[in-house]
């Protein structure tokens, strides 16, 4: 595989926060990769559109694998073992009753061709990919969301953040984005990290009540309340 031709692929629409693509292009540069970025904005919006909030983050996926096995006989993944995709949605299952839903690779791209999938990291700790970034000199600027998906934060879409029983709508799409880095800036005053379930508005925080009586009150002054969204595109 020495001579094998290596690119990195960066998925991205417009609800997802700057701060993964400003990354990506960095290290990227860094380790001498050429990188493709893809924008599915539209194919996203059309496919996400009456969906359930639940099912957001598998639709977006789907979207990502058929992009990346149309573009190479191998893939190689990011997931690592904190990311495990059956064992986040069986917890999230037991605790709130919806039934889980799991992505599948898109069968009609493995149906005796030679493309490959792997994931390198999926045994492999949270803790210990942040020593093998440490080892490599790779470090990442983190967005500042939190999560209730086991431990695990998983950044770089507000969308995640949809209430699982809600009709998605290009208007419910725009507003978790709006709200959440409402939130965020707030959140970041105070060292910690956010995020925001809507349209229920319930505040996830890793701080105090107080604190987190703060951040809801200051959205729901600036934006909730005012009526006038701020627009950050």
């Amino acid at each position: 595989m020495s001579n094998a031709d290596v690119r990195g692929l960066h998925i991205t629409h417009r609800w997802m926060w700057f701060t993964p693509e400003i990354e990506i292009k960095r290290i990227s540069k860094m380790l001498g990769i050429e990188i493709d970025i893809v924008d599915i904005t539209d194919e996203l919006r059309r496919r996400l559109r009456g969906a359930k909030g639940k099912s957001t983050c598998k639709i977006c996926k789907k979207i990502m694998l058929e992009i990346a096995v149309n573009k190479a006989s191998v893939v190689a993944t990011g997931e690592c073992g904190m990311d495990t995709i059956a064992g986040a949605v069986l917890d999230v299952s037991r605790r709130t009753g919806i039934e889980p839903e799991f992505v599948q690779l898109p069968k009609r791209y493995f149906n005796g061709d030679d493309r490959i999938i792997v994931r390198p990291l999926i045994r492999i700790h949270e803790s210990d990919v942040k020593r093998l970034a440490r080892l490599l000199g790779v470090k990442v600027r983190r967005v500042g969301e939190t999560g209730d998906l086991r431990r695990g934060r998983r950044e770089g879409c507000p969308l995640q953040h949809l209430d699982p029983w809600v009709d998605v709508t290009d208007e419910l799409m725009d507003e978790v984005w709006d709200v959440n880095v409402e939130a965020l800036l707030v959140a970041r005053r105070l060292g910690r990290r956010v995020s925001v379930k809507w349209p229920s508005f319930r505040i996830v925080l890793e701080g105090s009540p107080e604190e987190r009586r703060h951040v809801a009150e200051c959205v729901w002054y600036r934006w909730v309340r005012a009526g006038r969204p701020r627009r950050y595109r």
